[in-house]
């Protein structure tokens, strides 16, 4: 089959319903997000400094959808890709840096889990101000990855399907290419998943220990394990969408692309974006206080001080 005999055949039968797909996922995502920042900020006793990495992983997923998804509908719908190729690295750069960035702070997160639940001594010593500055790093550390293509280090291009724009070997060569992704791979996808996975292990294990001996049962370790539960079934789900896709890429760096079939090349994408919509879900359903917050602030509430009952008593 060739190159382009396989561009037709992929593009053909998929992409005007991925290109509706991605359309509904970008508006819940817009919404999750966007309303998870704002009570963030709305509500005193959420701008805590946990809730620092909480918002910058929400940014970070709001920031995909706002500048990447419109560009994917449209080029899905019209089966290839519609605005040239500075956007088309503009569109590659914005998917690595925040989808770095959703992962770098899924990873904090994780360690702040474990230093407030098993470490608090030393949880205490830390400010907003630490967070601040972590934050700050994490960015640029995703940003010095995500700026790699354009210094020679790999290269944002058209994918095989012709339809979306990502790290290709078309630029720069395959060993540059396949070396880049070896390195992302480890440093920015499995350091973290270690990271999370060590951190959630040793959280859960000293809140069963505890637990079973009966002691500090009150409302704030309540509180304390409804936000670990939140945030290691965010992890989870993130792994299920964003793993794909990470083997996605080792597999494409050492086989020829347009061998493999054609919904190979677009499912772990579709599966990478639905990351997106799941953090705001997850806070909803398991954060109390996140979701008094987004009551309240769904039914205008002025009470920004209390989130320790449910508005109007209609709401579980």
């Amino acid at each position: 089959m060739s190159w382009l005999s396989h561009i037709v055949w992929c593009r053909i039968p998929i992409n005007r319903n991925f290109s509706g797909l991605s359309g509904k996922l970008g508006i819940f995502s817009l919404i999750g997000n966007g309303i998870t920042i704002v009570v963030i900020c709305r509500f005193p006793k959420l701008r805590t400094a946990a809730n620092i990495f909480i918002a910058n992983l929400a940014a970070a997923d709001l920031a995909i959808t706002i500048l990447t998804f419109p560009f994917s509908v449209v080029s899905h719908f019209y089966n290839g890709w519609q605005f040239g190729q500075d956007v088309c690295r503009w569109y590659g750069f914005n998917c690595m840096l925040f989808g770095l960035g959703s992962i770098a702070f899924l990873a904090a997160i994780s360690c702040d889990r474990y230093l407030v639940t098993c470490r608090h001594e030393l949880y205490c010593k830390f400010s907003k101000r630490h967070y601040f500055i972590v934050s700050v790093l994490l960015w640029t550390n995703c940003m010095i990855w995500a700026a790699a293509p354009f210094m020679g280090w790999g290269c944002y291009d058209n994918d095989v399907t012709g339809v979306l724009c990502t790290i290709t070997w078309t630029c720069n060569g395959r060993a540059a290419f396949a070396s880049f992704i070896y390195a992302l791979s480890v440093v920015c996808f499995i350091l973290p998943c270690c990271i999370i996975t060590v951190s959630y292990r040793k959280t859960y294990q000293f809140i069963k220990a505890v637990g079973a001996g009966g002691s500090q049962e009150n409302i704030e370790w309540t509180h304390q394990k409804q936000i670990t539960k939140m945030c290691v079934v965010a992890v989870i789900l993130f792994l299920v969408a964003w793993m794909p896709f990470t083997i996605y890429f080792l597999i494409i760096s050492i086989q020829e692309a347009s061998t493999l079939p054609a919904l190979f090349h677009v499912v772990p994408a579709v599966f990478a974006k639905t990351s997106t919509c799941y953090n705001p879900v997850i806070y909803a359903i398991v954060n109390k206080r996140f979701r008094i917050a987004i009551q309240k602030t769904i039914l205008c509430e002025k009470n920004v001080n209390d989130l320790d009952c449910m508005p109007m008593r209609r709401v579980r």
